[in-house]
């Protein structure tokens, strides 16, 4: 039911990701290197079988990478300070500093959030999972995460489904038939019933545990902040139509300096125009 809200919300996924690295022929459904980024580069208007690739002009590209490196240069750190601290509640504060700073770089968090702030200028929205159990933070693809627009039109979301295709069954948290490479694992999580499941659909099987925190272990982050739902406009969307007219014009004078014959100016005759003295500036 999570999943059936973002059929539409996928499609722009998959848009957004063949502009980004300007690959007409990438998609979701494989993980694998069977479409490899930047091997067709042919663009999105060169359709001529008799002249050359267009020449590259991803200003969507530019702009999605400039914005992240200023993110990434940007290097934060919870700062834990006492007010009016006695001397033990100073040493205990120290102690928690150096914790957390020691858990940020092993984490590598600002690695983390800077690729799920990259995802959000793609897709309009980066997810950051907290594997509590394994103690790891760690970002997710986007369109693999569904919660139901209208808890979090209202601030509380009490359910969420993570759908993950072409899983390798060496990574599944319990022992599946080792017939099977990969398959699909959902991970749901139930606020409600204080429950979190996990279920493979290959092997019909369904595995139970007790969710006891009130929260759900994932954090959204996005380019602007929905209006509405979960949904908003991402650096894509917002250059689209821009990236569009710089493709087409680049493969109109691509075509033209290739196929036309070179420029000619016709001057009439008893115009007193020498033609000499006429110059393409």
């Amino acid at each position: 039911r999570l999943e059936s809200f973002y059929g539409t919300y996928r499609s722009k996924c998959r848009r957004n990701l063949r502009l980004y690295e300007y690959s007409p022929l990438l998609s979701l459904d494989n993980l694998d290197d069977s479409a490899v980024v930047g091997y067709y580069q042919s663009g999105f208007f060169d359709n001529e079988d008799d002249t050359t690739s267009s020449v590259q002009e991803n200003v969507i590209r530019s702009c999605i990478d400039t914005l992240v490196s200023k993110i990434a240069s940007q290097k934060v750190r919870p700062f834990i300070n006492t007010v009016n601290g006695t001397f033990r509640d100073m040493q205990i504060a120290k102690a928690a500093q150096d914790y957390f700073d020691a858990v940020y770089e092993e984490q590598n968090i600002n690695k983390v959030v800077s690729d799920a702030w990259r995802d959000a200028c793609i897709f309009d929205r980066g997810v950051i999972y907290i594997n509590d159990k394994e103690k790891l933070v760690s970002r997710v693809m986007p369109w693999q995460v569904y919660v139901d627009p209208r808890e979090y039109s209202y601030n509380r979301l009490t359910q969420l489904a993570w759908k993950q295709e072409q899983y390798p069954t060496t990574l599944l948290p319990f022992e599946v038939d080792k017939s099977l490479e990969y398959v699909t694992y959902y991970q749901y999580w139930d606020l409600n019933q204080g429950k979190r499941f996990h279920y493979i659909p290959e092997l019909s099987r369904v595995e139970e545990e007790e969710w006891t925190s009130n929260a759900l272990p994932f954090v959204f982050v996005h380019y602007t902040n929905p209006v509405k739902a979960t949904s908003c406009q991402s650096i894509v969307d917002l250059l689209y139509g821009i990236q569009m007219e710089i493709d087409s014009l680049m493969t109109k004078i691509k075509d033209a300096s290739q196929l036309c014959s070179p420029m000619q100016y016709f001057v009439p005759e008893g115009s007193n125009i020498k033609a000499s003295k006429v110059s393409n500036r």
